[in-house]
């Protein structure tokens, strides 16, 4: 058993690219509400001295 972020964060110091996140109704995250779930994921790679090699974009923006 293990939770998602801990995924995402076991993935660290490599490159993430998180496009477009769901909530778990299948319904996307604002950029406010990505920032605020994706905070242990970005903690993890900032410790592991790679705050660059995470990125996530949610919200509204042209791909």
């Amino acid at each position: 058993h293990f939770d998602l972020d801990e995924l995402r964060a076991a993935v660290a110091p490599r490159s993430l690219l998180c496009i477009e996140p769901l909530d778990h109704l299948k319904r996307p995250l604002s950029s406010v509400e990505a920032k605020r779930e994706y905070d242990l994921v970005r903690r993890a790679f900032r410790a592991l001295g790679a705050p660059k090699a995470f990125r996530l974009l949610a919200g509204p923006m042209d791909l």
